[in-house]
């Protein structure tokens, strides 16, 4: 066995080899924390992609004073109008119903919104302001800017199989451009609507807005007045019609009472109000009747009373007779006293008395006979006036069954009478509405020529596209870095295998000097937890572990060595191999290219005490990679590298193996010279489908992996590379 000059080494172990814990160059990831982008990440970013990051901010100033160089004068002004949707009420009826509901004010104003910048009235505004011949607005003003896009449009014309092309029609470009500088908007809770145009001068942009609001206010009176003359022509075309119905209607009406004979008097018929006249009379007689019938019974009273109940006669002859009846009585009674009853004078007056109860009885019997001959007229009139009602309700009934299709005939000629009536009355109204605007539109405020164009200022636009290139950069970096599949933390490379991860551990970026590599004090807790993990010294566990690097890299040499050195601070007696027989970095980084090793003592050129080289502060043994190790490790017959790594066993506790670059060596070659293998990836250089090759790989090679591990690069100070 041979070993190292320990004079050669004095000047290059710079630090002792032994295993200090020290804080560790950024902090293994736990697993479970979700993979974000940490601002010290994007710093890192940034730093090293700080080229392109000026580039993007000057890309960004450099738009930016092209737009402020390019960008001609924009002056807007505003006028503003109120439209009422209720409208003015010139006539007691509108041609268009005034909206009720505030959805329906709301939708009648947004509707006008929309007329204010439809074709037709953008049309005639370029008609009457002539903006077809305005280069601003027909599209012949010509730019730098708008140059270059010429350029190019014509260049990709000459590539298309259309030869000949119309005339561009500055008419319809005037109206596509003033529609696009118009804004059209409504005050909130209001009627007011604002109409803001936008032009290189200022006087031309408060000239286009007045005449706009003043075409749409015209547009609209007019408009209102041609709905209603042809609404009125519409109803004149239908009066003639509706004159023919109402007169064949009165015709049909008139033709029907002569042949039914139906006399209408007073809006009934005839027949009807003499029966009404008849049962009238014959009400009247009956009344005549009852009261000749009481008179004969109250004189009948009268008769058998013997002139008792007088009073109650109505006769002037009664009456007299009672007054001279009494006037004997009187004398009588006054001279029966003074007189005998015989006395001559009131035997005179006792027959006095006598014939004036005659006269009066006499009296009542010819007003009885006279009552009694009334009660028998009033009877016969009652029977009379019975029988020619009977015989006028049979008429009546016959006429009332033909008044009941009069009256039908009556009811449409009556309707065609209102409709005729109400055309010819609402004719007259639209033709005088046709004379009256009626529409509630106004101006409220004019639009004003601005006093200053409404450009930004062109600072703020450099300062805007400054900032604008380094957002840019900075998220287009930022995306370009996370979409390119690099490996950044623990998380990323859960997501590429599904193999144990191990942690993330601390390798150098450099050398210390040329010939020793990773000399230099660390934290051993990352690399004494990946042995603990390995199982490396318990019973079952590898005794051979093959350290790996899934990128084009020497990571995994220097990972082996750090890994061997952890090993050997706990005890185990510990031999390195190279066995990236095609690269053989890890001999490089040791200064060992010239030595004789594992293809020599493959070959059985020499033993493999000879061959290796301790190195004594580290407390490891190294078995470098001579030049011919590739073919001889293929030597039919050979030990091969498991056959050395046997031979290994017997003497040294643990074997760790560099098989470098799983894209650059044969691992079908070497693979069967270890228990269990561990995949190296750089992080924030390594990517995910380099992970998802050497995973492959491994498997085609039969190589058992354990895990994975994360590498951190750092200087040889310990701060992270």
């Amino acid at each position: 066995m041979k070993s190292v000059d320990v004079a050669d080494l004095s000047r290059v172990l710079l630090a002792p080899a032994r295993f200090e814990p020290m804080a560790s160059a950024e902090p293994a990831p736990v697993a479970g924390v979700a993979s974000t982008i940490s601002l010290k990440h994007l710093g890192s970013i940034l730093r090293r992609r700080i080229g392109w990051l000026v580039l993007a901010m000057l890309l960004g100033l450099a738009a930016s004073l092209a737009f402020v160089a390019t960008s001609a004068p924009r002056y807007i002004s505003t006028a503003q109008i109120i439209i009422d949707p209720r409208g003015l009420k010139v006539l007691d009826t509108e041609v268009q119903p005034s909206a009720q509901s505030a959805d329906a004010v709301s939708n009648l104003v947004e509707s006008e919104m929309r007329v204010l910048k439809a074709t037709d009235l953008l049309e005639r505004v370029v008609d009457k302001l002539k903006l077809a011949d305005d280069p601003e607005f027909n599209g012949t003003r010509t730019s730098l800017v708008g140059d270059v896009v010429g350029g190019i449009k014509g260049v990709f014309a000459q590539f298309t199989t259309r030869r000949w092309k119309a005339a561009p029609d500055l008419r319809a470009r005037a109206v596509a451009n003033l529609s696009d500088r118009l804004a059209v908007r409504r005050i909130e809770r209001s009627f007011v609507v604002e109409i803001t145009m936008m032009s290189e001068d200022a006087e031309k942009s408060a000239r286009i807005a007045n005449t706009l609001v003043d075409t749409y206010i015209a547009r609209s009176a007019e408009t209102q007045a041609d709905l209603a003359r042809k609404s009125s022509a519409a109803i004149n075309g239908n009066i003639d019609q509706m004159q023919a119905r109402v007169r064949d209607a009165e015709d049909a009406v008139e033709r029907f009472k002569t042949s039914n004979k139906l006399v209408n008097a007073g809006g009934r018929l005839l027949s009807d109000q003499q029966l009404g006249d008849l049962s009238a009379q014959l009400g009247r007689a009956r009344t005549q009747v009852a009261e000749a019938q009481a008179r004969v019974d109250q004189l009948s009273k009268v008769s058998r009373g013997m002139g008792a109940g007088l009073e109650s006669v109505e006769s002037s002859t009664i009456a007299a007779l009672r007054v001279q009846l009494a006037e004997v009585k009187r004398r009588y009674a006054s001279l029966e006293n003074k007189l005998g009853p015989r006395h001559p004078e009131l035997v005179d007056l006792r027959r006095e008395v006598q014939e004036a109860q005659n006269n009066i009885n006499a009296e009542i019997g010819r007003l009885a006979q006279a009552a009694r001959n009334d009660l028998e007229r009033a009877r016969e009139a009652e029977r009379l006036f019975k029988r020619d009602i009977d015989a006028q309700s049979r008429t009546a009934t016959v006429a009332s069954n033909a008044f009941v299709q009069l009256r039908e005939l009556e009811r449409k000629a009556e309707a065609s009478r209102s409709v005729y009536s109400a055309a010819l009355v609402r004719s007259r109204q639209l033709q005088e509405q046709a004379l009256l605007n009626s529409t509630n539109i106004r101006k409220v405020a004019p639009a004003a020529a601005p006093d200053r164009p409404s450009n930004p200022a062109p600072s703020l636009v450099l300062a805007l596209g400054l900032i604008g290139g380094l957002v840019v950069g900075a998220g287009g970096l930022t995306v370009l870095d996370l979409t390119v599949g690099k490996v950044r933390n623990r998380d990323d490379l859960e997501q590429s295998s599904h193999l144990p991860i191990f942690g993330s551990v601390p390798v150098a970026a450099k050398a210390l000097h040329p010939g020793v590599a990773n000399l230099y004090r660390t934290d051993a807790r990352p690399w004494l937890e990946m042995i603990d993990r390995l199982g490396i010294g318990r019973q079952g566990g590898p005794r051979s572990v093959a350290v790996l690097s899934a990128d084009v890299n020497d990571m995994s040499g220097l990972v082996a060595l750090d890994l061997a050195r952890a090993a050997a601070s706990i005890g185990a007696k510990v031999l390195l191999i190279d066995a990236a027989v095609g690269m053989r970095h890890l001999t490089g980084f040791l200064g060992l290219d010239d030595a004789a090793g594992l293809g020599a003592c493959a070959a059985g050129q020499i033993t493999l005490e000879d061959a290796v080289w301790p190195i004594q502060e580290d407390g490891i043994t190294f078995l470098p990679g001579d030049a011919h190790a590739s073919n001889d490790l293929r030597r039919i017959g050979g030990l091969g590298l498991s056959g050395i790594v046997r031979q290994a066993l017997g003497e040294y506790a643990l074997v760790v193996l560099d098989f470098g670059s799983a894209p650059r060596e044969s691992l079908a070659l070497v693979a069967a010279g270890a228990d269990a293998g561990i995949l190296v990836v750089e992080k924030e250089r390594g990517r995910k489908s380099a992970v998802q090759s050497a995973l492959s790989l491994c498997q085609a090679a039969r190589l058992s992996l354990a895990g994975l591990v994360l590498a951190t690069p750092v200087d040889p100070k310990g701060r992270g590379a």
